[in-house]
C-alpha cells in the first residue's frame, strides 16, 4: 500500500504527519499506565520538534510536579524539582487563561521571565512553549517543550503540532479516567456479588446448623417427657443446658462471620483442634444419646489449627450429623475422628459405620445442593454442599470413600 502523505497546504510537516499518525493509531491498550502516556507524548515531541528537553507536569496543591522530563540527549526519562506557585504568579496565570505560552526567548518574554533564575539559567533553556492540559475545563498540568542553546523562533508548524500532541494526551488520560472508572466499577461490583455469595452461605448455615441445634434441643425435651427417672431428668437438663450453651456460641461465631463477610476479611482463629471437635459434640448430644451412638476422638491434645471457628464447626457438625442421621439399621453408630498433621496441613478423618453411598452412581453427586441419597425426613441436602463450600474458602479440599452397607469416611485436608 502507497505511503500516506500530507497535503502542501497544512502547517504540519511529514515528519509531524508520521509521527502524530502513529499516536493516532495507538489505543489505550498499548500503555500499561500514566506514567507510559507522559512517556509517549514527551518522546513524541521531543523527536518531532527536535528538542532537547520535553516535560509533562501535574498542578498539585499549588506547584508544578515533574511527572517526566524526557532528554533526548541520552535519550532517558528523568524528573526535575518542583515549582511553587506562589514564586511564579505571572507563569501560573498564564497557564490558567491562555492556551499556549510561545516564548520565543524565554528569558525576557512576559509571562516566563520570572523562571530565569530558579529554572531557565540553571537548564541553559533558551526557548520555551507551553501547552496547558485540563480535564473537564479545569487545568491539570503542562506540557513543556523546551529548546537549550541559541534561541529559534517557534514557527507555526512547531506550534501546531505540539498543540496536536497535547490534544491527543489528554484525549488518552480521558480514555484512561474512564478504564480505571470502569474498572472500579468492575472491583466494587465483584464485591457486591461476593458478599451476596457469602450472605447466601451464611442463611443456609443459619438454615441448617440452628435447624439441627433445635432439633436436638427438640430431641432432649422429648427424652424428658418420656422418662419418669430423676437421674435420667437430670443427665438430660445437663444436656440439654449444654446444647442450650453450645447453641449460643454458634450464633456468636455465625454473628462474627457475617461482620467478617461485610468487611471483606477472614479472620481466622488459632483453635485447639481436640476442644473444637467436644464443643462441636454439644449439639448433638441428644441425637447421640437417642441414638446410642459412639464418638471415639483421637486427636493429639496439643494439636491446633488456625481456621475461621463458624466454617470449622459447621463443617464438622455437618459430617457427624450426617453419620448419626444414615446410620444402619443392623448396628449403634460409631464415629471415629482422627487427625494428624503432613507437610504443615492438618488431616482429619471422620469415619461412620452407616449406610455408605454407592460411589459409583453418586461420586460427581456428593457435594451438590440439594443432593440426597438416602430416604429421610431431615434430609435436605445442604450439609455437604455447605461443608465443600466452607473448606473450599479456607482454602483446603474435601474427599470421601464410602461402600454401601459398610460406612463413609470423609478426609477433610486444611
Amino acid at each position: 500500500m502507497k505511503k500516506s502523505k500530507i497535503s502542501d497546504d497544512l502547517l504540519f510537516t511529514q515528519r509531524h504527519f508520521d509521527l502524530l499518525a502513529r499516536l493516532y493509531k495507538s489505543s489505550l491498550d498499548d500503555y500499561g499506565s500514566v506514567a507510559d502516556i507522559h512517556k509517549a507524548i514527551t518522546e513524541t515531541v521531543a523527536f518531532g520538534l527536535d528538542l532537547a528537553r520535553v516535560s509533562y507536569w501535574k498542578i498539585l496543591s499549588n506547584k508544578l510536579v515533574c511527572q517526566t522530563l524526557f532528554d533526548a540527549s541520552v535519550a532517558k526519562h528523568t524528573t526535575d524539582k518542583d515549582l511553587l506557585a506562589s514564586e511564579l504568579p505571572v507563569y501560573f496565570n498564564a497557564l490558567k487563561e491562555g492556551i499556549a505560552i510561545v516564548a520565543n526567548d524565554a528569558r525576557t518574554n512576559e509571562f516566563t521571565k520570572e523562571l530565569t533564575d530558579v529554572y531557565l539559567i540553571p537548564r541553559g533553556i533558551s526557548d520555551m512553549l507551553d501547552l496547558p492540559i485540563r480535564e473537564d475545563g479545569q487545568l491539570v498540568g503542562v506540557l513543556c517543550c523546551e529548546r537549550c542553546g541559541v534561541s529559534q523562533r517557534w514557527s507555526e508548524a512547531d506550534l501546531a503540532f505540539a498543540r496536536a500532541a497535547a490534544d491527543m494526551m489528554m484525549l488518552l488520560l480521558e480514555q484512561n479516567r474512564h478504564r480505571e472508572t470502569q474498572r472500579e466499577t468492575e472491583r466494587l461490583y465483584n464485591i457486591s456479588k461476593r458478599l451476596n455469595e457469602k450472605l447466601l452461605d451464611y442463611t443456609y448455615i443459619i438454615s441448617h446448623n440452628i435447624r439441627s441445634n433445635t432439633s436436638n434441643m427438640s430431641m432432649l425435651m422429648d427424652l424428658i417427657d418420656d422418662t419418669e427417672q430423676y437421674d435420667e431428668k437430670l443427665e438430660y437438663l445437663k444436656l440439654l443446658r449444654d446444647s442450650s450453651n453450645k447453641l449460643s456460641e454458634t450464633i456468636h461465631y455465625l454473628n462474627e462471620t457475617i461482620s467478617i463477610q461485610l468487611d471483606s476479611k477472614e479472620r481466622t482463629v488459632r483453635l485447639n483442634l481436640k476442644s473444637a471437635l467436644e464443643k462441636t459434640l454439644l449439639g448433638v448430644n441428644g441425637i447421640i444419646k437417642k441414638e446410642h451412638a459412639t464418638i471415639n476422638i483421637s486427636v493429639p491434645p496439643e494439636m491446633t489449627l488456625k481456621t475461621i471457628p463458624s466454617y470449622f464447626e459447621s463443617i464438622m457438625f455437618n459430617l457427624l450429623t450426617n453419620a448419626i442421621k444414615y446410620r444402619s439399621p443392623d448396628r449403634a453408630p460409631q464415629i471415629d475422628i482422627s487427625a494428624k498433621k503432613i507437610k504443615g496441613k492438618t488431616e482429619i478423618l471422620v469415619k461412620d459405620n452407616g449406610l455408605g453411598i454407592d460411589m459409583v452412581r453418586n461420586r460427581n453427586k456428593i457435594f451438590g445442593m440439594y443432593k440426597t441419597f438416602h430416604a429421610h425426613p431431615d434430609a435436605v441436602g445442604l450439609g455437604l454442599f455447605m461443608s465443600k463450600n466452607h473448606v473450599d474458602a479456607l482454602g483446603g479440599s474435601i474427599e470421601v470413600d464410602s461402600t454401601p452397607g459398610k460406612g463413609t469416611t470423609f478426609k477433610v485436608v486444611l
